[in-house]
């Protein structure tokens, strides 16, 4: 039985400015996993402090609204990314589905800053995440402990990640710029 994985964040607006980029990315990281991508149910679901359930209500009203819609989804694994404006209400979210029995882990600018300030999350993931969460999710579900290996030994140094290794959630179809009015694109 596959492991069911949402990947979250809760965004400031929904807007080209703002789209669910790293959580994306971590959501089609572990789709393409070797190590866990055949045992896991990837999904990516963002939330907005513009959606209508979220705007103008209190962290406590809005954590609920978002960790019901993340339980109707029945998942045994949510991964939040967090940045400065969503970190309050995720962490909330988190510590109600923590007593669901759900397994969360955390990323993001906010959890690289300052890893020792959570304690809301049962795993945390420093830097970048496209190795580290689907391998932290590989041995979470138990799968085969020589792809991980073969993994490392391919990306010894988790620092700097090869781009080969890497699948893009825009070609996978993880995430849909139209939904956000498209996507700007630095260069």
């Amino acid at each position: 039985m596959k492991t069911s994985v949402i990947c979250t964040t809760l965004l400031v607006e929904k807007s080209p400015q703002a789209l669910p980029l790293g959580a994306a990315c971590i959501a089609s990281a572990i789709k393409h996993s070797p190590l866990c991508g055949k045992n896991c149910g990837v999904s990516l679901e963002a939330f907005s402090c513009e959606d209508q359930e979220i705007a103008g209500k209190s962290d406590e009203e809005s954590s609920l609204y978002i960790a019901k819609s993340l339980l109707n989804k029945q998942p045994g694994i949510v991964c939040f990314s967090l940045f400065v404006w969503n970190r309050i209400i995720l962490e909330k979210v988190s510590e109600k589905l923590r007593k669901e029995g759900v397994i969360t882990i955390a990323g993001g600018p906010e959890i690289t800053a300052h890893p020792e300030d959570f304690s809301s999350f049962d795993y945390l993931a420093t830097g970048e995440g496209e190795i580290k969460v689907p391998a932290l999710i590989a041995k979470i579900i138990g799968a085969d402990q020589e792809k991980e290996k073969t993994l490392n030994e391919k990306n010894e140094d988790n620092s700097l990640i090869d781009p080969e290794i890497l699948s893009s959630p825009y070609l996978d179809g993880t995430i849909d710029p139209s939904e956000y009015e498209g996507a700007l694109w630095e260069l």
